[in-house]
């Protein structure tokens, strides 16, 4: 059954046909429908008739603004009409073989599946010998690509018998049928987009992957800065200590100071002790968790490890003299 809205589209499609069954034929028809960036779209229809005619007419399955008529190459007034479905542009008192219609249709681009989408029904509404349409794509786009329509299971254009082609500026197609049925709807599907769009998503996807991999190469130059600055401090550490924080820099991570105790010979008290140690030097911070600790490195500055290094040629200075001393008793 049909709804309302496609009874209604029926209704004045037979009342379009019925002054047809009087009317001369038509030899060519050429339409042009050029779409602007706006989702406009600005149309050109040229009527050659087998003979002379006295009354043309074309209908519009669309909304029609600043309609004008060239009969003879001289606009001729024609008044538009608006029918219960589309639009109807009728030329009286003519007398001529070739007649040229022009006007806009508002807003005939939709989106759909991320794509931009002209579709459009061709009415057949005189026996015509020979018909071609040409459908001129916005400045900037090109037709979408096949192998991405595909996935949603459609075509870049219908009839999949369209020829393209370019005018130096802007990309078209084109379509030519001969004697078509009348009564026939003469369905045409274009899918397209903006040139360079996919280039640029692919340009941002790169961007954040360079980005990324950026912030990756900072992160493990600090890591690795981090872990120098402490090893480059353990040859002025004593034995204990130097265990202590070989596991620390192993582990990378807070350690519980229980896997401290766990993995060295040392005793309790004597591993606080080191670990106290560890903390005034400010190589270590301890962070009280029920009833152990939390332990974590910390970075040395280049005046911290100075500092330790300096403390240690000092301290190894004054073993050297207590030697040399001992030697001269």
């Amino acid at each position: 059954m049909l709804n309302a809205g496609q009874m209604a589209v029926v209704l004045a499609f037979v009342f379009l046909l019925l002054p047809a069954v009087h009317a001369v034929n038509i030899e060519k028809t050429d339409i042009k429908v050029l779409i602007e960036n706006d989702g406009s779209a600005y149309w050109q229809v040229r009527i050659n008739y087998v003979e002379n005619v006295t009354r043309s007419d074309y209908f519009v399955l669309a909304r029609v603004e600043d309609s004008k008529v060239y009969v003879n190459n001289k606009e001729h007034q024609c008044p538009l009409v608006q029918e219960s479905v589309g639009y109807s542009i009728i030329c009286n008192d003519i007398f001529t073989d070739n007649i040229v219609y022009t006007f806009s249709t508002p807003k005939v681009i939709a989106s759909k599946n991320d794509f931009l989408w002209f579709n459009y029904r061709f009415p057949v509404t005189n026996i015509i010998n020979n018909f071609s349409i040409r459908v001129n794509l916005p400045l900037g786009t090109a037709i979408a690509e096949e192998s991405i329509l595909r996935n949603f299971g459609i075509l870049p254009f219908e009839p999949d018998n369209g020829q393209q082609g370019t005018d130096g500026r802007v990309i078209y197609l084109t379509w030519f049928f001969e004697k078509p049925k009348l009564g026939q709807f003469i369905g045409i599907s274009v899918y397209f987009e903006e040139i360079g769009k996919n280039e640029n998503q692919v340009q941002q996807l790169v961007a954040i992957i360079i980005l990324i991999g950026v912030a990756a190469a900072i992160v493990m130059v600090f890591l690795h800065s981090r872990r120098g600055s402490i090893k480059d401090v353990l040859t002025v550490l004593t034995e204990p200590e130097r265990e202590v924080m070989k596991i620390l820099i192993r582990e990378g991570k807070d350690v519980d100071q229980r896997l401290i105790v766990k993995e060295l010979d040392y005793s309790k008290s004597k591993i606080s002790r080191v670990l106290s140690e560890l903390e005034s030097r400010g190589l270590i911070e301890k962070k009280p968790k029920g009833r152990t600790n939390i332990l974590r490195l910390k970075k040395l500055s280049s005046i911290e490890q100075k500092t330790l290094k300096t403390a240690e040629e000092r301290r190894k200075d004054e073993t050297v003299k207590k030697l040399l001393g001992k030697d001269e008793k």
